[in-house]
């Protein structure tokens, strides 16, 4: 027996492509016989994105919106994994559909914690302009030093199992873009095993923040998180008891 799925698709001025990524999504789980539910993250919109979500749960049983009011992706992605009701948690993103990947991290989630799509590893293809390749690079490459990862892309879209993940991110400070490294951080350091596959990284709409200044904000966040953890990692061997 297959396990069900909770399907977390953070959405951030997406109202013209909410309808059919979501379209996507239901069409394909159905004809994979999957139980599933869809969870949509509205978190901040300025266009129609939250009046669609509702008006698409209003005839589709399977999808439920959430609602926050500023712009955050990390909190999106928090608040999503934490309301899954399923085995199995699924993050897309609203242009980022590929339950091809499903199929192949389905296959593997039994020995892993976390299946991630990865842009990193062989054969996968990053199809998006330059800018956003060589950005995504550099700040992998000075994310994995600062946080000592050994994941190379942390940054896509995953598959986890419930169980393992939830403790998890309930233990995560770190909101924005820097949420997917403190939980990737987390599940290493707690000895979790995941398990990086490639897919294919295409741009189907601009990036709804520059994406200079989206990078410097997640350097400057990673740099962040690297002290809040060491300050963590002090604090827990002054306690009592601690060897």
């Amino acid at each position: 027996m297959t396990d069900a799925v909770s399907v977390v698709l953070p959405a951030y001025n997406e109202a013209s492509h909410l309808r059919s990524a979501i379209a996507q999504i239901v069409d394909g789980l159905t004809a994979r016989n999957r139980t599933f539910e869809i969870i949509v993250v509205e978190n901040g919109s300025r266009d129609d994105t939250s009046q669609i979500a509702r008006d698409l749960a209003a005839t589709e049983s399977r999808l439920r919106v959430t609602n926050l009011e500023k712009p955050n992706i990390g909190k999106a992605l928090k608040t999503g994994i934490l309301a899954a009701r399923y085995p199995l948690i699924l993050i897309l993103s609203v242009d980022v559909v590929d339950l091809q990947f499903f199929d192949r991290a389905s296959s593997l989630i039994a020995r892993y914690a976390g299946v991630l799509g990865s842009k990193a590893v062989t054969p996968a293809e990053d199809r998006r302009p330059w800018p956003k390749r060589i950005g995504s690079s550099v700040f992998h490459y000075l994310a994995r030093i600062l946080l000592r990862l050994h994941t190379r892309d942390t940054h896509g879209i995953k598959l986890f199992r419930k169980e393992q993940v939830v403790p998890l991110v309930s233990l995560c400070r770190s909101e924005h873009e820097v949420f997917d490294d403190e939980l990737i951080f987390r599940a290493e350091r707690a000895g979790f095993l995941m398990c990086e596959i490639p897919f294919i990284a295409r741009e189907v709409r601009p990036s709804r923040v520059h994406s200079f200044r989206r990078g410097a904000r997640a350097l400057y966040q990673v740099l962040l998180l690297r002290i809040s953890l060491w300050l963590e990692l002090v604090r827990l061997r002054r306690r009592p008891g601690h060897d």
